[in-house]
């Protein structure tokens, strides 16, 4: 404790500032000692023995029982290792070694435009500052190999291919030499992100080696955290020499959903979430393009849905606006999966084609009794998806369909859809199903009834049956028949009601999302053979604002499911940013730095979970972001996205 200093305010506390821990029964002396071993205390009551955030001393009020010892001259701050997310494995020692910021180059032989763009964005990340002087026996570059033996399954329509790419001759002795043999290794769903990253502590250059060049990316994100500034000398450095690290994601798909319908987001807007984004290692933008209040999307085939569904004018997305943001994340290693949310949350469709809908004053979900609505979502998923595996504006084989909160007294107030159900032998729920297969599952029994009711009038008791049957049986009568996500080569998301009503009729490449309170959805879903995302509301919804990183942290995709399942079938979720109170003015400070907190248990081994051990390296990743630009909110508010409450350094708001 001897760089410690102990201040003690009689009669004071900081109320509401606690932490978990406490050292009640203890001396004075023994809580200090007990507070300077703990991460994230600066200070403790007495005799209450009730432990203070780092915040405290901004907090303090009158208390008359108990005084208030506060820690001074240190932050009481372990921000080790300082890496977020937290690497699989790692070895370090215990040199500091000089990066030379005036002569560190990167070079290669097989050039890339995308490894070119990404040396100059990472160059920027590792020098901020200018230095005064060139380091003595410096690292002077880096090698990034891309030489393993890559199996790659290509998607050509309904064929898969699969293409080898050979290792290339190892270039050890080849200083700042890049190569990459796999640049064009699509971005898709369970591409391989894994590297390992060795910093010598003899000065030789450092080298960095992954499969694909989404690996190389995110070596070169850790690398970046490494380097820092010593402002005393005015150089860069990379303490705890040498390193080794080896590094590959728990979970494949790692979401950030963003909401653009409820507020508009400009591109600019979403181009600095998804930068931000690449610094925590998140790896797809869900984005949430249209929903009842807006629909900014310009369709070609139908561009009423946006002239008339739109904010304004000027409030609307381009088929060229839509290709940047997708073409600036894939350049960052960032997947963009596309959710158009039907039979529900599509008021704003009306406003454009109100054809398409119950009625002007009760307008979703959208009228199932017409063709025309079907005609309609083919036309507009033709021009997302076109038409085909891996391609069109947005190329990710994964496209969500919502299907979530779906109220159908609409459907029973009209006269004409009623009718219909009546006609067909359908239940609101039913209609519903015929829909949602329609739309996802094209071909089940429940519109291969339909569509012999509609031919040869049969019973209504046999249709009944039918209507029954249809929840236990996925009778696939043609996969043509009325496919239209899956025809453009999509696999379907749907938020998790499409389970709740349809179960195991579902085709099996359905991916089902969990997002409602205490749900077990994930569990029985993936008994079954599912695959499934999870984003539950409470914990990992961004706009809860009093919800604390510390929640988010702790919490567990894969509680009750079998290692085996949760290995192969969870593929892992996000945090979700829905936009009633977001736009361009607070976005980024409402998902930061939570966001970071999802990020690490979704890339980090399940046995990361402390948030005292995290408590340094959050607080440290949040000054880092803020370094670089991004308006992350103080890590210790008890509402997210608050101003500071008074003056004080990064490290300990």
């Amino acid at each position: 404790l001897s760089d410690a200093q102990w201040k003690r305010y009689n009669q004071t506390d900081c109320p509401y500032d606690d932490i978990s821990d406490n050292c009640a029964g203890a001396t004075v002396e023994g809580c200090q000692v007990k507070c300077f071993a703990t991460p994230g205390c600066g200070g403790f009551n007495f005799p209450h023995g009730i432990m203070k955030k780092l915040d405290c001393s901004q907090n303090m009020a009158a208390s008359p029982t108990v005084d208030l010892y506060i820690l001074e001259g240190s932050t009481n701050f372990e921000n080790w290792p300082p890496i977020w997310p937290m690497p699989l494995s790692y070895s370090n020692g215990t040199e500091t070694m000089e990066v030379d910021a005036l002569s560190f180059e990167f070079s290669t032989k097989t050039p890339s435009k995308d490894l070119s763009n990404a040396f100059t964005r990472f160059q920027e990340l590792f020098f901020p500052h200018r230095p005064s002087k060139s380091g003595q026996s410096a690292i002077t570059g880096i090698i990034v190999r891309l030489i393993q033996l890559k199996a790659v399954d290509v998607y050509l329509g309904a064929s898969v291919v699969t293409l080898f790419f050979p290792p290339l001759l190892d270039l050890c002795d080849v200083l700042t030499e890049v190569t990459v043999g796999s640049n064009d290794v699509p971005l898709q769903l369970g591409v391989d992100e894994s590297y390992t990253l060795v910093i010598p502590s003899d000065g030789s250059n450092i080298t960095l080696q992954s499969n694909t060049i989404y690996g190389a990316y995110h070596g070169l994100q850790t690398l970046s955290q490494l380097i820092t500034f010593n402002f005393d000398k005015q150089v860069f450095e990379i303490a705890g020499t040498p390193w080794k690290i080896d590094d590959t994601p728990r979970f494949p798909h790692r979401e950030l959903l963003i909401d653009s319908s409820r507020h508009f987001q400009p591109v600019a807007t979403l181009k600095q979430v998804i930068t931000a984004m690449t610094y925590a290692k998140v790896n797809t933008v869900h984005w949430h393009l249209v929903d009842s209040q807006s629909f900014p999307f310009i369709s070609p085939t139908y561009p009423e849905l946006a002239k008339k569904g739109a904010y304004s004018s000027f409030e609307r997305y381009t088929v060229n606006d839509i290709a940047d943001v997708v073409e600036y994340a894939r350049a960052r290693g960032v997947r963009v999966v596309v959710e158009i949310d039907t039979p529900g949350h599509a008021a704003s469709w009306c406003k454009g084609h109100p054809e398409i809908c119950p009625s002007p004053s009760c307008p979703e979900p959208l009228n199932p009794a017409t063709n025309t609505t079907f005609n309609l979502l083919s036309g507009l998923f033709l021009d997302l998806t076109g038409g085909k595996r891996g391609s069109g504006l947005f190329f990710d084989n994964l496209m969500h369909l919502g299907g979530d909160e779906v109220n159908t007294k609409c459907w029973q107030q009209s006269p004409t859809i009623s009718k219909w159900m009546k006609d067909h032998g359908l239940t609101p729920d039913g209609a519903y199903a015929y829909f949602v297969n329609r739309t996802q599952a094209g071909g089940s029994l429940v519109y291969f009834v339909f569509i012999l009711n509609t031919v040869c009038f049969l019973p209504n008791i046999i249709v009944n049956f039918y209507n029954h049957l249809f929840t236990l049986i996925n009778f696939q009568i043609n996969d043509a028949a009325a496919d239209i996500a899956r025809g453009y080569g999509r696999d379907v998301i749907g938020w998790e009601e499409i389970w709740n009503h349809f179960g195991t009729s579902l085709d099996k490449s359905t991916i089902i999302h969990q997002w409602l309170p205490h749900s077990t959805i994930a569990q029985n879903a993936t008994k079954h053979g599912y695959r499934v995302l999870w984003s539950t509301d409470g914990v990992w919804y961004l706009d809860g604002l009093n919800v604390e990183w510390q929640t988010m942290y702790t919490q567990e995709p894969c509680t009750g499911i079998e290692d085996h399942l949760c290995d192969t079938l969870v593929l892992g979720g996000g945090g979700c940013m829905w936009g009633e109170t977001v736009d361009t003015s607070d976005i980024q400070q409402t998902i930061w730095p939570r966001m970071a907190a999802i990020a690490e248990r979704l890339w980090s081994p399940r046995n990361v979970t402390s948030t005292h051990a995290a408590y340094g390296r959050f607080h440290g990743f949040r000054c880092l972001m803020n370094r670089r630009g991004i308006a992350a909110a103080p890590s210790n508010n008890p509402s997210a996205r608050e101003a500071p409450k008074g003056p004080g350094g990064c490290l300990t708001q």
